[in-house]
């Protein structure tokens, strides 16, 4: 989980974008079709599934995923069909899961930097602190 604040909410016919920030380095924004009981400053801890972060080797221009974390590999366990990637920024530390295939296809190894993409409709709100 990825503790943040509430920097701003902008909500149009029931559907909310919320930009959180993480640190002075990186902020993050969620997309929800659910009613948000948030207002800026609020404090809460987001979450993603591993299935939802995607990893590129370099920093992808004109792209539509916007949350990009610049991110060390901490650990790489590559397997017959899926790889499971320890992430790390700065202090947080998450996972990818990929198929082995694409983490052969972009030579993945411990130590390597690279980005990592979450859509804005694969984050959520796990707890408000």
């Amino acid at each position: 989980m990825i503790k943040a604040v509430v920097d701003n909410i902008t909500t149009f016919d029931d559907v909310s974008l919320v930009r959180f920030s993480v640190d002075e380095d990186l902020s993050l924004s969620m997309l929800s079709l659910d009613n948000v009981s948030l207002k800026p400053k609020d404090k809460v801890k987001l979450g993603f599934k591993s299935s939802n972060v995607s990893i590129s080797t370099n920093k992808l221009e004109n792209f539509s995923i916007k949350n990009e974390i610049y991110c060390k590999i901490i650990d790489l366990q590559i397997g017959e069909i899926l790889s499971v990637i320890l992430l790390r920024y700065k202090d947080i530390e998450f996972e990818s899961i990929i198929t082995s295939k694409s983490a052969k296809r972009l030579n993945l190894k411990l130590n390597d930097m690279v980005f990592a993409y979450i859509k804005s409709t694969s984050i959520y709100i796990s707890e408000i602190l």
